[in-house]
């Protein structure tokens, strides 16, 4: 959970002051959600074999679990009829 309380963080820093983005801060539901993904990614990457740590050479494993619990719709809003 640290890693991505980090991610969360550094988003937080990044979109502070500005009004447009306040929606946008994560919550600490989003960084629970974000870990678990996490967690459930990296039991994956150790059943195939590789070290979790092996992502940071790769990829942003951590930023990319809580983008993706950041970018999913929002249950309370209306489904739109495109």
């Amino acid at each position: 959970m640290a890693l991505i309380a980090a991610c969360a963080e550094k988003l937080r820093r990044r979109l502070a002051g500005n009004p447009t983005t306040v929606g946008l801060l994560p919550t600490p539901t989003d960084v629970q959600a974000a870990s678990a993904l996490l967690a459930e990614l990296w039991e994956v990457t150790r059943r195939h074999g590789y070290d979790p740590r092996e992502w940071e050479a790769v990829a942003d494993l951590p930023g990319a679990c809580l983008a993706l619990v950041l970018s999913a719709p929002d249950e309370t809003e209306p489904a739109r009829a495109d």
